[in-house]
């Protein structure tokens, strides 16, 4: 999947949004992230990889097994 950002007037986001319903609308896949959500999952996705290289990481079987208990 491509990503794309853009910067635009709120009448040209309108525009933009309404032809993005369209098309989702007719079957095809479509995410929309704001400035916030993507700015989150950003953050996640480095303190992720920040935990993965010192070694905070855990097995899942290991997490189920305790969420199991």
């Amino acid at each position: 999947m491509e990503t794309l950002h853009l910067r635009a007037t709120q009448h040209t986001m309108q525009l933009l949004m309404d032809s993005i319903n369209k098309i989702a609308k007719d079957g095809n896949e479509v995410e929309i992230l704001d400035n916030t959500l993507y700015e989150k999952e950003k953050e996640m996705i480095f303190n992720a990889l920040i935990q993965e290289k010192s070694g905070q990481t855990f097995e899942h079987n290991d997490i189920w097994d305790e969420l199991l208990k």
